[in-house]
């Protein structure tokens, strides 16, 4: 009976240190640069929709000023076709691992009409952008951190 006691603590100490070693290998498969870049890329996508929705004026809120004479409606978005990210090795490694950089253009529309109604409905073109670059890290729980 006493050899049969002994054998389960040591069959139970094999399993957890078995299991240790594979949730070692899946956290270091988990933090893989493969891994933080397409986490990146979906924070990122997420990052932009947000962006359009909350940035003030945009598509949904436009600004109508009048200028002079004129009226003059106008509203900022994103454009998603130019959104670029980039993963880089971090030096400080305690803490973060990689640093990710989130790189858009933001762009900005204008019409003009003679009364305010006819500056909403008019023919928005673009009159200005401008290159943006957001730094994120990639945490040890391995996710973005904005």
């Amino acid at each position: 009976m006493l050899k049969k006691l002994w054998i389960f603590p040591l069959m139970l100490s094999m399993v957890v240190f078995s299991l240790a070693g594979v949730s070692q290998a899946a956290k270091a498969k988990a933090d893989s640069r493969e891994v933080a870049q397409a986490k990146l890329d979906e924070a990122a996508r997420m990052h932009i929709a947000r962006a359009n929705k909350t940035l003030r004026p945009n598509r949904d809120h436009v600004e109508v000023i009048k200028v002079g004479e004129v009226y003059k409606a106008r509203f900022q978005e994103v454009d998603r076709a130019t959104l670029k990210t980039e993963v880089h090795d971090c030096k400080n490694k305690k803490n973060t691992k990689y640093i990710g950089h989130i790189i858009y253009i933001e762009n900005t529309f204008e019409a003009l009409g003679k009364t305010r109604a006819e500056a909403m409905s008019g023919n928005f073109k673009q009159v200005k952008s401008r290159r943006m670059r957001e730094l994120v890290r990639f945490d040890s729980r391995g996710k973005w951190v904005f």
